[in-house]
Protein backbone atom coordinates (compact mmCIF):
# COMPACT_ATOMS: atom_id res chain seq x y z
CA UNK A 1 0.00 0.00 0.00
CA UNK A 2 1.30 3.45 -0.92
CA UNK A 3 0.01 6.55 0.85
CA UNK A 4 -1.07 9.39 -1.44
CA UNK A 5 0.34 11.92 1.03
CA UNK A 6 1.15 12.44 4.69
CA UNK A 7 -2.22 14.14 5.01
CA UNK A 8 -4.13 11.08 3.81
CA UNK A 9 -2.11 8.91 6.19
CA UNK A 10 -2.93 11.42 8.95
CA UNK A 11 -6.67 11.12 8.28
CA UNK A 12 -6.53 7.31 8.53
CA UNK A 13 -4.41 7.43 11.69
CA UNK A 14 -6.71 10.04 13.20
CA UNK A 15 -9.74 7.81 12.66
CA UNK A 16 -7.94 4.87 14.27
CA UNK A 17 -6.79 7.04 17.16
CA UNK A 18 -10.28 8.29 17.94
CA UNK A 19 -11.52 4.69 18.21
CA UNK A 20 -8.58 3.28 20.14
CA UNK A 21 -7.15 6.09 22.29
CA UNK A 22 -7.92 4.30 25.55
CA UNK A 23 -6.16 1.07 24.58
CA UNK A 24 -2.51 0.11 24.91
CA UNK A 25 -0.16 1.03 22.04
CA UNK A 26 1.97 -2.10 22.07
CA UNK A 27 0.57 -3.10 18.68
CA UNK A 28 2.59 -0.36 16.93
CA UNK A 29 5.43 -2.64 15.90
CA UNK A 30 3.04 -5.01 14.17
CA UNK A 31 1.71 -2.26 11.89
CA UNK A 32 2.95 -1.03 8.55
CA UNK A 33 5.79 1.30 9.47
CA UNK A 34 4.32 4.47 7.94
CA UNK A 35 0.99 4.11 9.73
CA UNK A 36 2.66 3.34 13.07
CA UNK A 37 4.83 6.45 12.67
CA UNK A 38 1.75 8.52 11.91
CA UNK A 39 0.08 7.26 15.08
CA UNK A 40 3.13 8.30 17.10
CA UNK A 41 2.74 11.84 15.75
CA UNK A 42 -0.97 11.70 16.55
CA UNK A 43 -0.14 10.74 20.14
CA UNK A 44 2.15 13.75 20.40
CA UNK A 45 -0.44 16.13 18.91
CA UNK A 46 -2.99 14.93 21.46
CA UNK A 47 -0.48 15.44 24.31
CA UNK A 48 -0.61 11.70 25.08
CA UNK A 49 3.14 11.51 25.70
CA UNK A 50 3.20 13.39 28.99
CA UNK A 51 5.18 11.84 31.85
CA UNK A 52 6.98 9.55 29.42
CA UNK A 53 10.78 9.22 29.43
CA UNK A 54 12.99 11.55 27.38
CA UNK A 55 16.73 11.01 27.07
CA UNK A 56 19.64 12.89 25.51
CA UNK A 57 21.66 10.85 23.02
CA UNK A 58 25.43 10.71 22.84
CA UNK A 59 27.97 12.62 24.87
CA UNK A 60 26.05 15.89 25.07
CA UNK A 61 27.02 18.01 28.06
CA UNK A 62 24.43 20.70 27.49
CA UNK A 63 20.71 20.59 28.09
CA UNK A 64 18.96 22.09 25.07
CA UNK A 65 15.90 24.30 25.33
CA UNK A 66 14.12 21.64 23.30
CA UNK A 67 14.54 19.18 26.16
CA UNK A 68 13.32 21.74 28.69
CA UNK A 69 10.25 22.42 26.52
CA UNK A 70 9.32 18.75 26.42
CA UNK A 71 9.88 18.28 30.14
CA UNK A 72 7.75 21.35 30.89
CA UNK A 73 4.90 19.43 29.27
CA UNK A 74 3.28 19.68 25.86
CA UNK A 75 -0.40 20.47 25.73
CA UNK A 76 -2.57 19.37 22.83
CA UNK A 77 -1.17 20.86 19.63
CA UNK A 78 -2.78 22.80 16.84
CA UNK A 79 -1.80 21.06 13.57
CA UNK A 80 -0.63 23.22 10.66
CA UNK A 81 -0.12 21.50 7.28
CA UNK A 82 2.73 22.75 5.11
CA UNK A 83 3.54 22.55 1.41
CA UNK A 84 7.20 22.06 0.47
CA UNK A 85 8.72 25.44 -0.37
CA UNK A 86 6.39 27.26 2.06
CA UNK A 87 8.55 26.69 5.13
CA UNK A 88 9.09 30.34 6.03
CA UNK A 89 5.46 31.44 5.79
CA UNK A 90 4.32 28.31 7.63
CA UNK A 91 6.78 28.95 10.46
CA UNK A 92 5.67 32.59 10.66
CA UNK A 93 2.04 31.50 10.94
CA UNK A 94 2.93 28.97 13.65
CA UNK A 95 4.86 31.63 15.59
CA UNK A 96 1.89 34.00 15.49
CA UNK A 97 -0.34 31.24 16.85
CA UNK A 98 2.05 30.31 19.68
CA UNK A 99 2.62 33.96 20.61
CA UNK A 100 -1.10 34.72 20.62
CA UNK A 101 -2.41 31.58 22.37
CA UNK A 102 0.57 30.02 24.14
CA UNK A 103 -0.51 26.71 22.60
CA UNK A 104 2.05 24.60 20.69
CA UNK A 105 1.81 24.04 16.94
CA UNK A 106 2.72 20.83 15.16
CA UNK A 107 3.82 21.59 11.58
CA UNK A 108 3.16 18.64 9.25
CA UNK A 109 4.48 18.42 5.68
CA UNK A 110 1.95 17.43 3.02
CA UNK A 111 4.78 15.75 1.07
CA UNK A 112 4.96 11.98 1.35
CA UNK A 113 8.72 12.00 1.91
CA UNK A 114 9.74 15.38 3.28
CA UNK A 115 13.50 15.06 3.97
CA UNK A 116 14.68 14.68 7.53
CA UNK A 117 11.51 15.13 9.55
CA UNK A 118 7.94 13.94 9.90
CA UNK A 119 6.96 17.13 11.68
CA UNK A 120 8.19 20.19 13.55
CA UNK A 121 6.97 21.33 16.95
CA UNK A 122 6.80 25.05 17.76
CA UNK A 123 6.35 25.60 21.49
CA UNK A 124 6.77 28.29 24.13
CA UNK A 125 9.19 27.12 26.82
CA UNK A 126 10.44 28.50 30.10
CA UNK A 127 8.98 30.25 33.12
CA UNK A 128 5.88 32.39 32.72
CA UNK A 129 7.76 35.65 33.24
CA UNK A 130 9.98 35.00 30.22
CA UNK A 131 9.06 32.43 27.62
CA UNK A 132 11.26 31.50 24.70
CA UNK A 133 9.85 29.95 21.55
CA UNK A 134 11.54 26.72 20.57
CA UNK A 135 11.40 24.75 17.32
CA UNK A 136 11.99 20.99 17.54
CA UNK A 137 12.45 18.68 14.56
CA UNK A 138 10.48 15.44 14.96
CA UNK A 139 11.24 12.06 13.44
CA UNK A 140 8.81 9.29 14.37
CA UNK A 141 9.97 5.74 13.79
CA UNK A 142 9.34 2.17 14.83
CA UNK A 143 12.58 0.96 13.21
CA UNK A 144 15.63 -0.10 15.22
CA UNK A 145 17.62 2.82 13.73
CA UNK A 146 16.93 5.85 11.54
CA UNK A 147 19.95 7.66 10.10
CA UNK A 148 19.44 11.17 8.74
CA UNK A 149 19.88 11.39 4.97
CA UNK A 150 22.05 14.00 3.25
CA UNK A 151 18.87 15.74 2.03
CA UNK A 152 17.56 15.64 5.59
CA UNK A 153 20.70 17.40 6.84
CA UNK A 154 20.22 20.10 4.19
CA UNK A 155 16.61 20.57 5.33
CA UNK A 156 17.78 20.85 8.96
CA UNK A 157 20.12 23.65 7.89
CA UNK A 158 17.15 25.45 6.30
CA UNK A 159 15.13 25.22 9.53
CA UNK A 160 18.15 26.42 11.52
CA UNK A 161 18.45 29.45 9.23
CA UNK A 162 14.73 30.24 9.46
CA UNK A 163 14.87 29.96 13.25
CA UNK A 164 17.77 32.40 13.42
CA UNK A 165 15.91 34.79 11.13
CA UNK A 166 12.84 34.70 13.40
CA UNK A 167 14.82 34.89 16.65
CA UNK A 168 13.80 31.50 18.03
CA UNK A 169 15.79 28.46 19.20
CA UNK A 170 16.27 25.34 17.07
CA UNK A 171 18.56 22.93 18.91
CA UNK A 172 16.94 19.48 19.04
CA UNK A 173 16.00 16.54 16.83
CA UNK A 174 13.49 14.40 18.69
CA UNK A 175 12.97 10.74 17.79
CA UNK A 176 9.43 9.70 18.73
CA UNK A 177 9.58 6.00 19.58
CA UNK A 178 7.35 3.23 20.83
CA UNK A 179 8.32 2.17 24.36
CA UNK A 180 9.84 -1.07 23.08
CA UNK A 181 12.50 0.86 21.07
CA UNK A 182 13.38 3.46 23.70
CA UNK A 183 15.85 1.58 25.92
CA UNK A 184 18.14 0.51 23.08
CA UNK A 185 17.98 3.72 21.06
CA UNK A 186 21.42 5.16 20.30
CA UNK A 187 22.70 8.32 18.52
CA UNK A 188 21.88 8.23 14.82
CA UNK A 189 24.23 8.93 11.92
CA UNK A 190 24.02 11.99 9.67
CA UNK A 191 22.62 14.42 12.27
CA UNK A 192 24.35 17.84 12.23
CA UNK A 193 26.64 18.36 15.22
CA UNK A 194 24.70 21.43 16.37
CA UNK A 195 21.52 19.44 16.94
CA UNK A 196 21.09 17.50 20.15
CA UNK A 197 19.41 14.15 19.57
CA UNK A 198 16.59 13.28 21.97
CA UNK A 199 14.63 10.05 22.27
CA UNK A 200 11.06 10.24 23.57
CA UNK A 201 8.90 7.20 24.24
CA UNK A 202 5.21 7.71 23.56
Amino acid sequence: MEWASNYVRHLVADAIYRRAKDTQWGFLLGMREELAEELLLRLLAAAHGQQEPIKVMGLQRRHPKGLAALRDGITACAVLWMRTGHEEETLAKALRHVTRTGRPVLIRPFAHSYPGVNGLLVVAAGKQAKKDIVLLALQSTVAASHALSAQGAVRMALWAELSTRHGITFDSLVYLLPRSRYAGWAPQDGVPAGLVQLAWAL
